[in-house]
C-alpha cells in the first residue's frame, strides 16, 4: 500500500508539472508514466521511487524511516532508509523540471 501510495503522490506531482501523468498496474508495483511536450526530442528518464523493505529490522541502530544527520570519517551523511536510494537522483529530476518548466 505505501508503494501504491508513493505512486499516486508521484504522478500528482508530475501532473502539477503540467505533465499527463498516470499509474499503470504491472505484475509487481505500480509504473508511473508522464508525458508532455509537442514534438521535438525525446526524453526517457528511468528511476525508481519505491524503497526496499527494512528487514531485518533489529540490524538498524534506530527507526530505519526517521532520517538523522550521522558523522562519518569523510563528513556528515544522512542516515534512513531510502535515504540515497534514488530519492534524491528522484527529486533533482523532479525539480530540474519544475524549474524548467
Amino acid at each position: 500500500p505505501d508503494v501504491a501510495r508513493a505512486a499516486d503522490w508521484l504522478v500528482a506531482d508530475l501532473q502539477s508539472l503540467g505533465f499527463a501523468a498516470k499509474a499503470h498496474a504491472t505484475p509487481g508495483h505500480p509504473m508511473v508514466v508522464g508525458q508532455g511536450g509537442d514534438g521535438g526530442p525525446h526524453l526517457l528518464f528511468y528511476g525508481h521511487y519505491d524503497v526496499q523493505p527494512v528487514d531485518p529490522v533489529h540490524l538498524w541502530h534506530r527507526d530505519p524511516f526517521d532520517p538523522a544527520v550521522e558523522q562519518t570519517p569523510r563528513g556528515p551523511v544522512i542516515r534512513a532508509r531510502g535515504a540515497s536510494d534514488d530519492k534524491g537522483q528522484l527529486m533533482t529530476f523532479l525539480e530540474a523540471l519544475r524549474a524548467f518548466r
